[in-house]
């Protein structure tokens, strides 16, 4: 569900059907800010409007295969595409409520190749 709300690109019913009410999504950095949160996106209006931001050009996927138990949560790789041939990647970490919704979720990328 969560890779249906990053590619419904601010759709609500996709993003509510994805996360609980309570969310808080931690985005991590990259480069010099590489394992620090760099922003709190809490509730599901405010990760909506995080979604809505994202250009309809870039698609994400999980890797399924990499979903692994993570203490208390779970860990999965992304990996991303947009134009010019661009691919990216990283982790998320997560926790999901009785229904299966995302009640937190830290989102790690992976550093930008060195020619981007």
């Amino acid at each position: 569900m969560w890779v249906a709300a990053l590619n419904g690109y601010g759709d609500r019913t996709k993003t509510a059907l994805a996360v609980a009410d309570t969310v808080v999504v931690e985005r991590g950095g990259f480069g010099a800010e590489r394992g620090q949160v760099v922003q709190t996106i809490a509730g599901t209006e405010a990760v909506n409007t995080w979604l809505a931001m994202t250009r309809h050009v870039v698609i994400f996927f999980a890797d399924e295969a990499s979903l692994r138990r993570d203490g208390p949560g779970w860990s999965v790789r992304y990996r991303l595409t947009a134009p010019d041939e661009f691919v990216g990647g990283g982790s998320w970490l997560f926790a999901v409520d009785d229904s299966g919704r995302i009640v937190r979720l830290q989102h790690w990328p992976d550093d930008l190749p060195a020619d981007t």
